[in-house]
């Protein structure tokens, strides 16, 4: 009998696609090793259920967090700060299947009812969840998990060119229009010729605005690229938020200068910039450095994520059922 995993993760609104992205790889691996997926749709909107389902999902089923505790899956993997709550709030009972919970920010709470947490984190440390109860962490850079078509696509240094930005897949603070004024007042400074692209996320209902204004300023504007991960490839440098997208440019080793759009991205990102693997900068300062990196020889940042994250918890998994 094939073994299933139920997939608890939520997106949309000022949440965006981050959960969605990061979990998508992984149930492309379950799937492609003939475990069958299942999601729970309950936090899903239409956009998150069809993203999951290209990846492999098989089905969805409806309910929030209780279902967690009497699922009848070989496995539960959480990835979404309301079903986390959900779960951890509840007192450690004997749960039928093994949980497996993505994680940010490790703080006070008990992670006593987890089997195992996922941090990619260059600064997660095992001994902060398992000091709290989890049986087993799985922490760092070989845990990000890449999608297919980001391991595939491959950069050319001497051929880079050009400045691209992206700010998730909703973008609710509107760090798209402040970037567009940012860089429209360093414009005549960058050159005309210099290619400038704004990467509109799927969730986003300001598009119409959006292409408009980047218009305006000399600046491309495409939504939702299914060509994505090549431009990014071919950037000679990126303005992203500080999420998930962070660890596709390191594997792309595009150098990137980061802002922090959540709370959740603070943690990761200062330690990303200690590292030497981004530039942090806040939104008004955020132009000066790019400018900064476009007129200055080209180096390339170290990678730390090597694509095989999504392979390396497969298998974690798979020892779980």
């Amino acid at each position: 009998m094939s073994r299933r995993v139920l997939f608890a993760v939520e997106d949309g609104g000022s949440v965006g696609l981050g959960h969605v992205r990061r979990v998508e790889p992984l149930i492309a691996e379950l799937s492609r090793r003939g475990l069958i997926v299942e999601v729970l749709s309950d936090r899903l909107t239409a956009i998150g259920q069809q993203i999951l389902r290209m990846a492999g999902a098989s089905s969805t089923r409806s309910g929030g967090g209780e279902v967690l505790h009497r699922s009848d899956a070989h496995c539960v993997v959480i990835d979404g700060y309301r079903y986390g709550a959900d779960v951890l709030t509840q007192e450690a009972s004997p749960l039928g299947p093994p949980l497996v919970l993505f994680d940010d920010n490790p703080n006070d709470k008990s992670y006593a009812v987890a089997t195992a947490i996922v941090n990619g984190s260059v600064c997660a440390v095992e001994s902060e969840y398992l000091d709290r109860g989890a049986s087993y962490a799985w922490c760092g850079p070989d845990f990000i998990l890449l999608r297919d078509s980001v391991r595939s696509s491959s950069s050319n240094p001497s051929a880079r060119s050009g400045l691209v930005m992206s700010f998730g897949g909703s973008d609710p603070l509107k760090v798209s229009e402040e970037a567009l004024v940012a860089i429209k007042r360093i414009r005549g400074a960058l050159g005309k010729d210099l290619p400038c692209t704004l990467i509109v996320g799927p969730q986003n209902d300001r598009w119409p605005i959006l292409a408009e204004r980047s218009k305006a300023c000399g600046i491309a504007a495409v939504m939702n690229p299914a060509d994505l991960p090549q431009r990014f490839a071919a950037a000679r440098v990126a303005w992203v938020a500080a999420g998930s997208t962070v660890w596709e440019l390191n594997y792309l080793q595009t150098p990137t200068v980061a802002t922090v759009v959540a709370k959740n991205q603070e943690r990761n990102a200062t330690a990303m910039e200690a590292a030497g693997l981004i530039y942090l900068e806040e939104t008004a300062a955020a132009p000066a450095r790019l400018r900064q990196l476009l007129e200055e020889e080209l180096v390339t940042p170290p990678r730390v994520v090597d694509g095989d994250g999504a392979i390396r918890l497969a298998d974690r998994i798979g020892e779980l059922l």
